[in-house]
């Protein structure tokens, strides 16, 4: 515990934040900083990038089974190998077979976010 006095001009990587300049197409979610004060209304807490990681990956899977037109799991697996989505979260795409990182239905090009402390 470094303390409040020691914290000032740390920094933090991260997945999200509510100050990134990222926001849905179709205006679902909105934008990063929509999501987390809709979050933070609703919960009566701000939202950690857990909880904003979550919401995508569910926004995701609706976007992909709306582009499948089918429940079936491999059309809507392809439809998610095939993404390419704006959202409140940054863009969503997915790795699939043979991708060169060796994982699949992962987000291996995902750039991380850095925050600072400032006090």
């Amino acid at each position: 515990n470094v303390g409040i006095q020691n914290s000032h001009g740390l920094l933090s990587p991260t997945q999200w934040d509510q100050s990134l300049d990222v926001q849905d197409d179709d205006g679902f979610f909105g934008s990063a900083r929509d999501f987390f004060h809709v979050y933070q209304a609703r919960f009566g807490a701000p939202p950690a990038y857990q909880a904003a990681y979550s919401a995508a990956m569910g926004y995701s899977l609706q976007k992909a089974i709306e582009s499948a037109g089918s429940l079936d799991t491999e059309a809507v697996k392809a439809a998610l190998w095939s993404m390419s989505l704006k959202s409140f979260y940054g863009l969503l795409e997915y790795s699939a077979p043979g991708d060169a990182s060796g994982l699949v239905g992962t987000q291996p090009r995902r750039p991380m976010v850095t925050t600072q402390i400032l006090n």
